[in-house]
């Protein structure tokens, strides 16, 4: 039994050193535009939803089920900060590929708004609030509504299956429900039929009118719309697994790491015109986050040097980086360290078992340096990054993005172009590997800014 453990992590093993991509396959790619591919990642309060979308074709062929929460990063204060969720498809005769993913975000629940049609931001969906509370909501496809929050029978039940179930409406004829959270009764201009997808979306074949229940004493500006205004600043990563079963019934694998984060519902790197500019921003920050992958370890060394156990599993960790932009002062930051950042993956943990690793992310550049080793041209992508983990072992690499803007109570790119001193970027999502006397490991990571 030992010895086919020991094949197995270390075929884990030659898949962490042969790594070649870093790019997820297209079952888990990030593409919140979409309703029918990709991952989509939505919280409107508890836990996030992360959900693998995949086509018709791609479910078809092979399906990929959800196996509960993954574990969460060893410090308590990642706890609520960081949700995973595992998917996976396993074939049972073993002649296809077993798959795996896990995925991490850091998405925030969404926000209560006022009763209007800016502060629920829906007005490019078809939606408007006129100043006595009266929602009207224009007929539409699912993705101009889709967010709304219907209860009450105006909705169709649940699809048990892929396909859409229906409800028709008499024109005019009330039904109770409620718009985000606030009670009050739905109705429509004419008749009409609601749709409702195994996604969760909706679709009215005509314009709906909602009228709110006013609570006595107050008006319509006092009513708040619950969990209307989602988080759309958010960084993502994880880790996929493909083994497949060859003709010696040995196990072929190959491991990718993704990260990255979605703004406004969009994949955006901190490209800002502050950001851009040599002299844009100054001083350092720092930069708090969590991490996690897959790992091979060996133990139980001979008088050789040679391992007698060998095994591999997942692990979660956490990563602190440090950002070093232009100098505040002339003199007192040497040239080679100035738009640069560097850090370390620490607390290596599965379960409950301490890992014992500690992972050095030796400095990347946000730039190419020239002849003076200086920065002409700050970017987003990091390069040239180098991990360090025991002495003597291989090096290993690491990349990554940064993300965002966090200048203080400003948001508006013209305003951080005039005065990009502290337009800091909000977070930093990347892939690493890193290899110890004992063990491999290859992962992502995603930190945010620490105010």
């Amino acid at each position: 039994m030992r010895k086919t453990a020991n094949a197995a992590s270390m075929q884990v093993a030659d898949a962490i050193l042969m790594r070649l991509t870093l790019t997820a396959p297209p079952e888990f790619t990030v593409d919140l535009g979409d309703a029918d591919s990709g991952l989509r990642i939505t919280r409107s309060s508890g836990d996030a939803m992360i959900k693998l979308n995949q086509t018709e074709m791609q479910a078809k062929d092979k399906k990929f089920e959800p196996e509960g929460g993954a574990d969460a990063p060893t410090r308590t204060k990642w706890d609520d900060d960081w949700m995973g969720k595992m998917f996976t498809y396993t074939d049972s005769d073993g002649k296809e590929p077993m798959e795996s993913a896990t995925v991490y975000t850091n998405i925030e629940a969404a926000k209560d708004a006022d009763w209007t049609s800016n502060g629920i931001d829906s007005t490019s969906n078809g939606v408007t609030i006129a100043e006595t509370g009266i929602v009207t909501i224009a007929a539409s496809d699912s993705t101009s509504v889709d967010v709304m929050r219907f209860t009450g029978n105006i909705l169709p039940s649940a699809p048990t299956s892929g396909e859409s179930t229906t409800k028709r409406h008499a024109a005019s004829t009330p039904q109770a429900g409620t718009f985000y959270g606030v009670s009050g009764t739905f109705s429509c201009d004419a008749a009409c039929v609601v749709t409702r997808t195994s996604e969760g979306n909706i679709t009215v074949s005509t314009a709906l009118t909602f009228t709110p229940t006013i609570p006595s004493g107050k008006t319509a500006a006092d009513l708040k719309a619950k969990n209307a205004m989602a988080d759309s600043d958010y960084l993502h990563f994880g880790y996929w697994m493909e083994s497949t079963k060859q003709k010696d019934d040995t196990y072929k694998h190959a491991i990718r790491t993704f990260a990255g984060e979605v703004t406004s519902g969009t994949a955006n790197a901190a490209s800002t015109a502050g950001f851009a500019a040599s002299d844009g921003i100054e001083g350092s920050a720092t930069y708090s986050g969590a991490a996690a992958g897959r790992y091979v370890r060996k133990s139980d060394f001979d008088a050789g040097g040679d391992a007698g156990v060998v095994e591999d599993g997942t692990f979660v960790a956490d990563v602190d980086l440090t950002a070093q932009f232009d100098e505040e002062e002339a003199g007192t930051v040497a040239a080679a360290d100035q738009w640069s950042i560097k850090g370390e993956v620490s607390n290596f943990m599965d379960g409950n078992e301490d890992l014992g690793w500690t992972l050095m992310l030796n400095k990347a550049n946000m730039g190419t340096r020239n002849a003076e080793n200086v920065v002409a041209g700050p970017n987003a992508t990091l390069s040239g990054g180098t991990t360090t983990g025991s002495a003597g072992a291989r090096p290993g690499t690491w990349s990554g993005t940064m993300y965002g803007n966090a200048n203080p109570g400003d948001d508006n790119d013209a305003q951080d172009a005039a005065d990009p001193s502290n337009d800091y970027p909000t977070g930093v999502a990347g892939v690493f590997n890193g290899h110890f006397t004992n063990g491999h490991v290859a992962g992502a990571f995603g930190a945010e800014y620490d105010d």
